[in-house]
């Protein structure tokens, strides 16, 4: 009887060890590529999790957006995170958006197969939200903090409503 139970988890584990963790990272990378952003000089390590280390963004190639600390790939059959940690964008998008972004987690979890919850953690304060990948349709809530008054430039993105600042498209 032991051995139905070790079989799977043994199995379960050398699928873990052996998932083609890098081959994912550069189908994250097209896949940003398509919105015209590009990463650069990543430093990848790969042991059980992949991690790539001082990220470059670019956007169109030649605007440079922001650098990035950490990108942590968790990579598990039934729970999958993109981490994305120690991000700094430039001052122009500080300027122009009046936030900086900090930290983005992406998690995604097989029992539910149709969504993909966010977290962006940012100085003003919390955005959480899930995206829905059978609609296509991402819906963002702004959590500021305490205290804080949302100024017009955010107010552009994020519509008040009754409810809090919203983000759906």
């Amino acid at each position: 009887m032991k051995k139905f139970f070790i079989f799977p988890i043994i199995i379960y584990i050398f699928i873990i060890f052996l998932l083609p963790r890098e081959k994912l990272y550069y189908l994250f990378e097209e896949k940003i590529g398509d919105k015209e952003l590009v990463i650069v000089e990543e430093k990848i390590s790969d042991i059980i999790n992949l991690k790539t280390l001082n990220s470059v963004v670019y956007y169109q190639g030649d605007i440079k957006l922001a650098t990035i600390e950490k990108i942590k790939f968790n990579t598990f059959l039934f729970y999958n995170s993109i981490n994305i940690e120690g991000i700094k964008t430039l001052d122009i998008f500080r300027d122009l958006y009046g936030f900086d972004i900090n930290t983005i987690r992406v998690k995604y979890l097989s029992i539910k197969p149709t969504s993909i919850d966010i977290l962006i953690m940012t100085n003003i304060g919390r955005v959480v939200g899930s995206y829905d990948i059978k609609l296509k349709k991402l819906i963002l809530e702004l959590i500021p903090k305490t205290g804080y008054e949302v100024e017009d430039n955010i107010q552009k993105i994020f519509k008040e409503t009754d409810e809090g600042y919203f983000y759906e498209i």
